[in-house]
């Protein structure tokens, strides 16, 4: 916590616009297709008064993201526990709809881990599920519960709701469908040189 306020301090942020940061999560599947989907969400979170970056994963915890405010700008922290593409949209996903819901003088620092999940805290509840409409996952299991699950349906899915491929199954995977292993032909990973250029420590 100290650490990311410490470099969140050295940012120099626009001013926070909370209906930019809206119209971010109304279209954050679009990102997700989008060929430098990362980029343009980072930049656009930037031009939204959102302070964004990557701090390195703590050894020993599950750590997985942050927000918080600095005066009057919301900060957004991934952590490199995890690189692939869908992990890196769903915490993101979560961390906004704390932004936008959660964040308050009571409580100032929200930071996440990923069996928050199974918890039964209102907050993270909600923003459980406000990720998964942001990014059109919370109709997968029953989208899924007549059909076959093949590389052929996941990938109808994923066009049907403008998203990529890798957040359907990383979706099937957190609800048990599928086994962990199955579909690595739609593992994919966050651009490293992106993932560079935000990186803080």
């Amino acid at each position: 916590m100290q650490q990311a306020k410490l470099v969140a301090k050295t940012k120099k942020p626009k001013p926070y616009n909370r209906e930019k940061l809206l119209e971010i999560a109304k279209n954050l599947n679009k990102y997700t297709i989008m060929h430098f989907g990362v980029k343009e969400y980072i930049k656009d979170l930037e031009d939204a008064g959102v302070i964004f970056f990557v701090l390195t994963h703590l050894p020993q915890t599950y750590l997985d993201g942050a927000s918080f405010k600095i005066k009057d700008n919301p900060v957004i922290v991934f952590t490199s526990r995890f690189t692939r593409l869908d992990h890196f949209w769903f915490i993101n996903a979560h961390e906004i709809a704390h932004v936008l819901n959660h964040l308050s003088d009571d409580k100032e620092f929200i930071d996440d881990e990923t069996n928050y999940n199974d918890t039964k805290d209102n907050c993270e509840v909600e923003a459980n599920y406000l990720s998964s409409t942001y990014l059109h996952t919370d109709k997968v299991d029953e989208w899924f519960k007549d059909r076959m699950i093949s590389k052929e349906s996941i990938s109808a899915y994923a066009y049907e709701n403008q998203i990529s491929t890798s957040i359907v199954v990383g979706r099937l995977r957190h609800l048990k469908l599928i086994e962990y292993k199955a579909y690595p032909m739609f593992n994919e990973s966050i651009d490293e040189v992106t993932l560079k250029e935000y990186w803080m420590g």
